[in-house]
């Protein structure tokens, strides 16, 4: 297991949270010394990634990154950022692979961090598009494992960090007995021709989709 990384979303047009982000975080903690990484959203990004370039330079911060931006914001952002964001978090998971953001982030050194990597309910149907999928239980079956445990395993194979949500304590067992097994060939490519549909619409705000997302539906 590798070190803790703590993370703190300050909200981007309060840019006052935003420097003192660091502080509140680690006032919180018992002892300091924990590597921190600050996403932020797209909106007013060039004032927030310069304010958090600042709490970097003044060693409030090891890493700084971003949050729900698509390679053309992230393009946008490396144009003037003097300090490259170190991740991007994004919606991620079988049902959301995000290929073209994770090539992108790839190439520029980016790590992509999954949140809801193991899909939501679903508010029309209640089925959650991931954990209820028919492959994931089929390559759950086969390996002896819990479709969760599939859903991650695919994601720690595809090299990005994941957020599993859970305070069950059997839950949490299972969410990290996933490094001692791998996924098959055989499961990538049925994993690849699952259908793409976001969970989040419009984002995990109420902002309009092509300005979110680029296009990138």
């Amino acid at each position: 297991m590798g070190p803790s990384v703590l993370s703190e979303k300050p909200l981007p047009k309060r840019f006052n949270l935003v420097s003192s982000a660091p502080e509140r975080t680690f006032s919180s903690l018992p002892s300091s010394g924990a590597p921190i990484i600050i996403p932020i959203s797209f909106f007013l990004h060039y004032k927030s990634h310069f304010t958090m370039e600042e709490c970097h330079k003044l060693g409030l911060t090891k890493s700084i990154g971003v949050s729900n931006f698509s390679p053309k914001k992230l393009e946008n952002l490396l144009s003037f950022a003097t300090i490259p964001p170190s991740v991007n978090q994004v919606e991620m998971n079988i049902a959301w692979q995000q290929k073209n953001l994770r090539e992108y982030c790839k190439a520029k050194g980016i790590t992509v961090t999954a949140y809801s990597p193991l899909g939501a309910k679903g508010t029309k149907w209640d089925i959650n598009r991931v954990l209820d999928h028919e492959l994931t239980k089929q390559i759950a079956q086969a390996h002896g494992k819990t479709a969760a445990q599939v859903c991650l395993r695919w994601l720690f194979e595809q090299g990005v960090t994941f957020i599993p949500k859970s305070y069950n304590k059997d839950r949490l067992k299972q969410n990290i007995e996933i490094f001692d097994w791998s996924l098959t060939k055989d499961d990538h490519e049925k994993i690849n021709q699952v259908k793409q549909d976001r969970m989040f619409k419009n984002g995990p705000a109420a902002f309009p989709l092509p300005d979110l997302f680029d296009g990138e539906t």
